[in-house]
């Protein structure tokens, strides 16, 4: 797994709820994809009035919120992303290379959903992540990179159906870490 090719697209598969929010028409939509390892599920979540965005890996299923989401925000929609996921992966002690790797395709497309295992993850973490922003005393005192903390060292049984449950940090771990790196 750690000799991936590097694609030239990030695609976005998009909960019906992210695809009205961005506008997207069945038009704007690509069935084109550049391998599983480029695949972005998104969803969207009103927390507190505020309107929040789950990325989640569809391999992986490591997940990170974008939260408090405006629609300036939406317009660079590729670089709300990539924001949030560098400061995420970067706090989970991923090198830069190894960053590079994950995310290595500039530019992206839009898509719908295609994998009932990774939104029901998905839905999991949400209902998850709303219990932990309720104790942390709210959204706006939450601290957010614990919450994603959480979520990636929580066992999920879509990662290893029929066996022990993998663990999101660890899966993604495996696919862009070389062999043998610490």
């Amino acid at each position: 797994m750690s000799d991936m090719t590097k694609p030239e697209m990030l695609t976005f598969r998009c909960t019906q709820k992210a695809r009205e929010l961005l506008g997207l028409r069945d038009h704007d939509l690509s069935d084109e994809t550049d391998g599983d390892l480029a695949e972005w599920f998104v969803e969207v979540a009103t927390i507190e009035r505020h309107r929040c965005l789950l990325f989640t890996h569809k391999v992986a299923l490591y997940s990170f919120w974008a939260v408090a989401v405006r629609k300036p925000d939406l317009l660079r929609f590729e670089e709300l992303f990539r924001h949030h996921a560098i400061a995420t992966l970067t706090a989970d002690g991923f090198h830069t290379t190894e960053i590079e790797r994950l995310l290595s395709a500039h530019g992206h497309r839009f898509a719908k959903t295609n994998s009932r295992p990774v939104t029901g993850s998905m839905n999991d973490h949400l209902q998850s992540s709303r219990w932990y922003f309720e104790q942390d005393g709210g959204l706006k005192v939450a601290d957010v990179g614990a919450i994603n903390r959480r979520l990636n060292r929580t066992p999920m049984g879509a990662l290893a159906p029929g066996q022990h449950m993998g663990f999101p940090i660890d899966v993604l771990t495996q696919i862009i870490r070389p062999s043998g790196a610490a």
